[in-house]
């Protein structure tokens, strides 16, 4: 059993009690739970030169209660896969709810949200060349208040990092990212937004010459148009990187 508290300025920030079990010589299973809080921030506060989101004095710091049930597999000396099931509840949590007059909106400790769900990785040395690691994870976020769904917000995220290291300078990964089922709020009348896969690249030369790296990412490989979701203001949400080369060179010295 182990408890941990990180402390800042005398109040307990992240008071942590887990209980670690070694059920096998292959299988670690742990029971985590926490607690933690945000304090509002300057603008959150104070806030006043923006005319239509103005900050509260009157706030109280966002707090959040998790809880973790974990279970660490060491199939083989290559192969570790991770199963997590966490449930969380986040109270007096901060948003700028609008005002009677309907042109401004003020910070308010309104909103209240708890989540289950689960994420499970993989970690798997094929051979002394190719590694891949990858997580899925799913939650159910809902608005205590109201009983609908947290909106933007993606209930389910994948990722897949493909790495192959081709000579001791040489070495390609490859990552796959995908994101899925972020619902509208139930005001918003917009289609729902969709789902995407995006493909990144990345080639590394170590030692071209003597101290110099050199780097070659190729992001968003497929050219898929990926939207992140807006508030309304902007109707077809915030348009994301199309795909795009990046070089760079490291020098040590």
């Amino acid at each position: 059993i182990r408890y941990d508290d990180y402390s800042d300025f005398g109040h307990t920030t992240n008071p942590r009690l887990a209980l670690i079990w070694t059920t096998s010589d292959s299988l670690v299973t742990k029971l985590m739970m926490g607690s933690a809080f945000r304090a509002p921030s300057f603008i959150e506060l104070y806030g006043q030169n923006n005319p239509v989101s103005l900050g509260n004095e009157q706030l109280k710091p966002e707090t959040i209660d998790t809880f973790e049930l974990s279970f660490n597999w060491q199939a083989t000396n290559n192969l570790q896969t991770i199963l997590t099931l966490f449930d969380y509840t986040a109270k007096d949590m901060m948003v700028f709810e609008d005002d009677i007059n309907n042109i401004s909106n003020t910070a308010q400790n309104s909103l209240t949200q708890d989540a289950q769900g689960f994420e499970w990785e993989l970690n798997w040395q094929l051979d002394d060349s190719w590694r891949l690691q990858g997580s899925y994870s799913h939650h159910n976020a809902r608005n205590k208040q109201n009983h609908t769904d947290v909106a933007d917000v993606p209930r389910s995220l994948g990722k897949l990092n493909v790495s192959y290291q081709a000579t001791s300078d040489w070495h390609l990964t490859s990552q796959l990212f995908w994101v899925s089922d972020r619902k509208r709020r139930a005001t918003d009348a917009r289609d729902e937004i969709d789902d995407y896969a995006l493909w990144n690249m990345n080639f590394q030369r170590t030692n071209i010459v003597k101290n110099v790296d050199f780097n070659l990412t190729l992001r968003n490989l497929l050219d898929k148009d990926i939207r992140e979701p807006s508030s309304g203001e902007i109707a077809e949400d915030y348009p994301m990187e199309s795909r795009g080369v990046w070089t760079g060179l490291d020098f040590s010295f």
